[in-house]
């Protein structure tokens, strides 16, 4: 049965059966059997009947063929239609989200309170390593909020400070005329220039990398260094690689922090020069790297007023670098001395006892650590002698261990033979244990005193695969020393229970 189309009353097809299933099925018999037709079966009727079938088939397909043809050109308009109202719509919700946004609080907001959030919002990049590697030009904080809208673009470009990044030279120009608005400035290859940074007014400009290519070459300027500092008063943090120290000046009077990186023996000439120009309770910062320098010039020593000298060494094939750089200082006024070494160092002793005795450590040193230095018990005692308030941190070295008999034997005395006698706090850190218990409590027993004194701390914190029990009768008169009030005591097998306990409850 044929159906009608119910929205356009076209006539569906209404096929006509001739023959019935038994006899269409007779006929491929008798094909097949190759069987002459018997006469009662009317064939040339049947064929008349099956041709005029036939033509009118063929007439259903042309009138359906007709129908497809009308139907597809009435899709194709309603589909340009359908395409005008998609367009009218995005019209409509543009200017609906136009409108709709001119309603939005933050708009009116006074200049006076955009400018505070954008202040709170703006803090440096906390790794301009990282900043560096995506090879941008530059950057800033405050980018990204100037390009949200002209209006946020005009408060932005206001007199907020600017933290910048700049790599290149090339297409810096824009940045550099807004030096004036720089709180601090990361400079590296060839956009860091003293002499074209001397050209430009920094009044706002508190913290300055200057870090150059390894053999980035400047055209010298013909008045010498490159006078930066007068036009960036607020300076108080100057970083500077080694190539570029002798572009510096020697006023450096207002920096808090000069940190001087790759610096080889060659650059080490130029820092004795610059730290002479430092002020009292300022502090210096190396980064040393070694060179192949046969002879290196004899370093007469520069007395500087620095209070705090912090060294790390970044190639530890070359041992004489540190004792090289203590030949040519004199700090009268040093509080604070730290070295620091990627590998194990041989400890320059004769050039530290030098140093030591021409700026009369013993009168002002407080603090000094050292790490990873290969020293002897002797070596140590001696030198550790030299602090005001000696409180040493031992990191034992990891092929030779340095909380030994010896040592501890060195440190132990009682009354006017202690050696340290102002010795309170005792650290050791990545022990080996390569100690006798009782020489240990010896120790310790000689530095707890029976008055009212402030208790002695001693901590020791085994290096892996080290771990052993202290001896029972040992622990058990430390911990009665513990129960006196006298020592305070820390043994890494005993702080890890305690913050067991603690996380338990």
């Amino acid at each position: 049965m044929a159906t009608d189309c119910p929205t356009c009353s076209f006539q569906g097809f209404v096929p006509q059966q001739i023959l019935s299933a038994q006899e269409i099925a007779h006929l491929r018999e008798l094909l097949r059997a190759n069987a002459q037709p018997p006469d009662s079966l009317s064939l040339e009727s049947t064929l008349f009947e099956l041709k005029a079938e036939l033509q009118r088939c063929s007439a259903e397909l042309g009138r359906y063929d007709t129908e497809i043809a009308r139907l597809d050109a009435a899709s194709w308009a309603v589909v340009g239609q359908k395409s005008a109202v998609s367009t009218a719509h995005a019209t409509v919700m543009s200017l609906y989200q136009v409108c709709n946004g001119l309603r939005a609080p933050i708009r009116r907001l006074p200049v006076e309170i955009l400018n505070r959030i954008f202040q709170m919002s703006s803090k440096p990049y906390s790794d301009p390593v990282a900043v560096w590697s995506r090879n941008f030009a530059a950057l800033a904080p405050l980018f990204t909020l100037s390009q949200v809208c002209a209006r946020w673009h005009d408060i932005c470009s206001g007199q907020l400070p600017l933290d910048v990044v700049l790599q290149q030279a090339n297409g810096s120009d824009l940045l550099m005329d807004q030096s004036y608005r720089w709180r601090s400035a990361v400079l590296s290859g060839r956009a860091a220039d003293p002499y074209r940074l001397s050209k430009h007014s920094m009044p706002l400009l508190e913290s300055l990398e200057l870090l150059s290519d390894p053999f980035q070459a400047l055209v010298p300027h013909p008045n010498g260094q490159a006078d930066f500092l007068t036009v960036a008063p607020k300076l108080t943090r100057l970083v500077v690689s080694g190539p570029l120290l002798d572009t510096i000046p020697t006023h450096l009077s207002q920096l808090r922090v000069l940190e001087c990186v790759a610096v080889d023996f060659q650059a080490i000439a130029e820092v004795l020069r610059l730290i002479s120009g430092l002020s009292a309770g300022s502090t210096l910062r190396l980064r040393m790297v070694s060179d192949r320098v046969r002879s290196p010039p004899t370093l007469h020593p520069r007395p500087s007023d620095i209070q705090t000298l912090a060294i790390k060494i970044c190639d530890f094939t070359f041992n004489s670098i540190v004792g090289y750089l203590m030949s040519g200082l004199a700090l009268p006024r040093l509080q604070t001395l730290v070295f620091r070494s990627l590998g194990p160092l041989l400890w320059p002793h004769a050039p530290f006892l030098a140093l030591s005795s021409r700026s009369s450590f013993s009168e002002h040193l407080i603090s000094l650590n050292l790490w990873p230095f290969a020293i002897t018990s002797a070596e140590l005692v001696q030198f550790v002698s030299s602090l005001r308030d000696g409180e040493p941190q031992l990191n034992g070295g990891r092929e030779d261990p340095l909380l030994t008999d010896a040592l501890l034997s060195d440190l132990t005395g009682h009354s006017s033979s202690q050696p340290l006698p102002s010795l309170r706090r005792f650290t050791c850190h990545e022990s080996r244990l390569a100690f006798t218990d009782s020489v240990l409590l010896d120790f310790i027993s000689s530095r707890c005193r029976s008055d009212d004194a402030p208790a002695f701390e001693c901590s020791v914190f085994w290096l892996g695969g080290y771990q052993r029990d202290l001896d029972p009768d040992v622990e058990a008169q430390l911990q009665e020393l513990r129960g006196d009030g006298a020592l305070v005591w820390v043994f890494a097998a005993e702080k890890a229970e305690e913050q067991d306990q603690d996380g338990s409850s």
